[in-house]
């Protein structure tokens, strides 16, 4: 007896001299895990477009291989990904939008684009796989201009990343393209440009700094590449997911694997400004893991739960677990088999640890040592201290009873991940990251910290835990999983995002599934802006905005996320469709003060309109140049059409030409119909009905509805195209089908005339009200004459009058009668017809305030037919 407790006593002491080793190991791990789990990537947006299946030009093998790989690297470099192949040109078009809403305050932006590309002039196109690039006028409208997007994410995000295998060779099927007022010869070039500056921005945000990577020299040629992968992608992917290798390093390797592959023949190129250092992959801090774990196992026992508390990495990284010490009497088991030393261990596992101490004597202590690694092998250590203990009483002398079964380990711990099955969160989109709203486990601490492992992850958007994001294969405590979050990309409303968790205890497997739902805020389903580069949704125009419903949809956004600008200024939309107009300046300036740039363009549209502020032109020219200069499309187009113009601030043709084109790259389609209007107009510009007529077609090709009335006019006219009157009823329905205000006009001019059609005056007279009821002068002075001049019971003096009236109450300058000939013929009616015409008009007012003291009759007339137009349509854009 004395020699065993002299032995156990000696085990003791070699026990805590080993634990204290043991501590000293961890105490200097968890120095290194605090320091490295300060390290943040911060927000990265990237945008992966690869282009293979062209339609007209040469196709290429590599490019949608090249971004199934690409996209695979950015993601495990926790980069949020919007990612196309094969996209035409309203495609490429619309991912881009979405990219540009999300690249809002990122740390980092990146594109990597994989197909034709071409350069004419000084400037570098990314070419959409339904391009023909055959006429003169293909480039500016068919391909995509690479500075347009990079001036954008230049001004939103602090770094800037372009990489561009685009080069592979020659698609140009013309000699010369339009781009902006010259013809730019394209024989003869190849490749891309060199960019004129990466450091030239209208305003650089402090610390920016920008990287161009081209997959071979300005000018050059680069290749598809013999396999799946292009040379340069095959590069690239192999090298920049390589643990702290800074960008430029990352990139000279790319260039020496580029030249090797290729004989020499292919030097990927950079053109850079950055001034920080950029990891794709920065290593995360240490693994984290209890310095010492101590177990207790009854003498006797065959598989005793070692229950090991799993070790965490900072980032959240898969990690393995590989003993290096392993027990002198007893056996370390998974699965029911020895454990071997050396051989790594997944954590997601460790539930299945267990000790074999049959063999073991009471008393004796055994310090099991392990390491714990993650994938870029950093690693830390961990002990496991086991005391064998004797049996109870009851359990040696056996009873003649059997033994008991075993109880199901941590059997609370497993009815909470069950429990999530029925779990559906919602979550709003634009809002930043969005709380799960996972029930907080009240669960015992050796519970809580057992290891759920993610076996699936959102396809698109954000998972975090706190500031760590979430990949397939992390690993998290279980008593953690309440601090979940998920920030959903823009655009994926709709699309339920999968979750899938396991829990491992050895004896038990529970693997739960749920799906966290994007939507949309019904203030931004309700009052978002079109184009809007802030927003979140497609957008409504001021006429399609419900009011009741819109403000209490933004006031209840407004009160739930009062930091965020756009909301602010959508409740300024919602007031001013309501015609609240000076609750709708109020909410739009505050916007603007708050950073809401679509809310320059708002008040410099108000402005110009006069509508709530004295009309000015160069006040509202001002708000156009400050949206213009943060990237606003909108902002771009009407500060360019000034300046093209000369209205309200001093002409420029040049700029204002160039900022329009701008504009009509971006996809905005009033730029396309003024570009239109101003190429067949010849309106400061030679004409050139053909190009005018291919940016209105780009409109149509958008569904925009002024393109679609645009090239119904060109077909009636004959305008760069065969008169065909057929076509252009069949433009004039479609544009007044989707609202335009000017088509029903002409729709009735055609069947007053019989121009296309049967004559038919009661059909005219039908076409030509919807007209007026629109706001277009013209349909309400083209019904007034019918009314005036008409057959059968279209002739009628009280209605001439009364569409007289409101003629002349929707005049205005430049879309109106400069000579008002409505106001003309309305003083020609008789005094008792115009008293007719009176009464009508006060009886549609529906109780409103009628008076209209000291004023001619015509003038009363005018006023009443005005209120109670505006009182019909609340759209400010008409009045």
């Amino acid at each position: 007896m004395t020699a065993q407790l002299s032995s156990f006593g000696s085990a003791r002491r070699r026990l805590s001299r080993l634990l204290a080793i043991a501590l000293a190991v961890a105490a200097a791990n968890f120095a290194l895990v605090a320091a490295a789990a300060a390290q943040q990537t911060g927000k990265r947006v990237a945008l992966v477009i690869g282009n293979s299946e062209y339609s007209y030009l040469p196709k290429l093998k590599n490019p949608t291989n090249d971004v199934r790989e690409v996209i695979a690297v950015l993601r495990s470099a926790q980069f949020e990904v919007i990612h196309g192949q094969d996209l035409t040109r309203i495609q490429f078009e619309e991912l881009a939008k979405t990219f540009l809403r999300s690249v809002e305050n990122a740390d980092v932006s990146l594109i990597y684009y994989s197909g034709h590309g071409v350069h004419v002039g000084d400037n570098n196109y990314l070419i959409p796989v339904d391009a023909r690039l055959s006429t003169p006028y293909d480039v500016e409208i068919e391909a995509i201009r690479v500075d347009n997007i990079y001036n954008y994410i230049r001004d939103k995000s602090r770094m800037q990343l372009i990489f561009l295998d685009a080069c592979r060779d020659n698609p140009f099927r013309a000699e010369q393209y339009w781009i902006a007022d010259r013809l730019q010869r394209a024989a003869g070039n190849q490749g891309l440009a060199r960019p004129a500056s990466t450091a030239s921005a209208v305003r650089v945000a402090p610390d920016s700094g920008s990287l161009i990577a081209f997959s071979t020299e300005p000018g050059k040629v680069a290749y598809d590449g013999s396999g799946d992968l292009s040379y340069y992608t095959q590069a690239f992917v192999r090298r920049a997911l390589t643990p702290n290798l800074e960008l430029r390093q990352m990139l000279t390797q790319v260039r020496r694997d580029v030249l090797t592959a290729t004989n020499g023949q292919q030097r990927p190129w950079e053109n850079s400004s950055l001034v920080d250092d950029f990891f794709m992959l920065p290593l995360p801090g240490l693994p984290s893991t209890t310095p010492v774990h101590r177990l207790v196992v009854t003498s006797g026992s065959r598989a005793a739960p070692v229950d090991l508390p799993a070790p965490r990495s900072p980032s959240g990284a898969p990690l393995t677990v590989t003993f290096d010490r392993l027990p002198d009497q007893g056996r370390l088991l998974v699965d029911g088999r020895p454990v071997e030393a050396g051989r790594p261990i997944p954590v997601a596992r460790l539930g299945r640890l267990a000790f074999d101490a049959a063999a073991a004597p009471v008393g004796n202590v055994e310090l099991l040592t392990y390491t714990v690694t993650d994938p870029w092998r950093q690693a830390s250590q961990g002990a496991i201290a086991v005391t064998i203990a004797a049996a109870p009483e009851a359990q040696r002398s056996g009873g003649g009873r059997e033994p008991a079964r075993p109880a199901p380990r941590h059997p609370q711990a497993h009815a909470y991940l069950a429990g999530l099955q029925r779990h559906a969160p919602e979550a709003t989109i634009g809002v930043g990251p969005v709380s799960l709203r996972l029930a907080e486990a009240r669960l015992p601490a050796d519970a809580a910290a057992l290891a759920v492992t993610f076996d699936e992850v959102p396809a698109t958007g954000m998972l975090r835990a706190g500031e760590r994001v979430i990949e397939t294969g992390s690993t998290l405590p279980l008593g953690e999983l309440a601090s979940l979050s998920f920030e959903p990309q823009i655009g994926s409303q709709g699309r339920p995002q999968a979750i899938r968790l396991a829990l491992d205890t050895g004896d038990r497997r529970t693997t739960v599934g749920f799906s966290a739902r994007p939507v949309v805020h019904p203030c931004d389903a309700a009052a978002a802006e079109p184009f809007d580069l802030q927003g979140v949704a497609a957008g409504r125009l001021p006429n399609e905005i419900d009011p009741p419903a819109a403000l209490r949809a933004c006031n209840e956004a407004v009160r739930q996320f009062p930091q965020i600008a756009r909301f602010e200024h959508q409740l300024g939309r919602a007031h001013l469709a309501a015609r609240a107009v000076e609750e709708g300046w109020r909410h739009i300036e505050r916007a603007a003060e708050r950073g809401h740039v679509r809310s320059l363009y708002q008040m410099g549209y108000l402005y110009r309109l006069g509508v709530g502020r004295p009309a000015s032109d160069a006040t509202a020219v001002e708000m156009f140049r400050r949206g213009a200069e943060r990237g606003d499309p909108y902002g771009i187009y009407d500060y360019g059409k000034a300046l093209f113009h000369g209205r309200g601030i001093a002409q420029n043709v040049s700029s204002g030409l160039d900022m329009m084109l701008r504009a009509a790259d971006m996809g905005h389609t009033y730029a396309m119909n003024e570009l239109g209007y101003i190429f067949v107009s010849g309106a400061g510009m030679p004409a050139d009905a053909e190009r005018g007529l291919r940016f209105y077609q780009a409109g149509v090709e958008r569904q925009d509805i002024y393109s679609l009335n645009n090239v119904g006019l060109a077909y009636l006219r004959g305008t760069g195209v065969a008169r065909d009157l057929k076509k252009a009823m069949d433009y004039f329905s479609r544009a007044a089908a989707g609202g335009h205000p000017y088509a029903p006009t002409n729709i009735g001019r055609l069947y007053r005339d019989g121009a296309g059609v049967a004559r038919n005056e009661a059909l005219a007279a039908t076409w030509l009200e919807r007209g007026a009821e629109r706001g277009d002068y013209w349909g309400a002075y083209d019904r007034g004459l019918l009314a005036l001049q008409g057959s059968g019971r279209l002739r009628n003096p009280v209605d001439a009058g009364y569409y007289f009236a409101l003629a002349t109450a929707l005049n205005r300058p430049g879309v109106g009668d400069p000579d008002n000939n409505a106001r003309r013929l309305l003083q020609g009616l008789s005094e008792e017809d115009k008293r007719k015409v009176e009464q009508r008009l006060v009886r549609q007012l529906r109780g409103a305030d009628a008076a209209t003291p000291d004023a001619s009759l015509d003038d009363r007339l005018v006023a009443l037919a005005r209120r109670g137009w505006e009182q019909r349509n609340p759209r400010i854009d008409l009045f």
